[in-house]
């Protein structure tokens, strides 16, 4: 027995991407609103990713998460949590709201 969309009565094809990337920089995702203030955090971008104790101590996003490239992340989207995202050399490149 197969199971492709051709063989199912009223079946339809589909397939599963990937979100597509949003441009490089800070910006919420949420229709413009900016529940984790990535946007106080811009001057973040091109720069090293501050240290633990730094992010724990910054003021606004009720938790942070830095996003390396091929780290496995959680599917929960949490609007306060600031996702800062680093190349392999630990540079931010992005801020996003999630």
């Amino acid at each position: 027995m197969t199971r492709d969309s051709d063989s199912l009565p009223g079946a339809r094809p589909f397939s599963f991407s990937a979100p597509e990337a949003g441009p490089k920089g800070a910006g919420p995702t949420n229709g413009g609103e900016d529940p984790c203030h990535a946007a106080d955090f811009e001057h973040l971008i091109g720069q090293p990713v501050p240290d633990a104790e730094t992010l724990a101590a910054l003021e606004g996003p009720a938790r942070v998460r830095v996003i390396a490239p091929g780290d496995m992340v959680t599917m929960d989207h949490l609007p306060q949590r600031l996702n800062i995202e680093t190349d392999g050399g630990g540079i931010v490149l992005r801020l996003r709201c999630g």
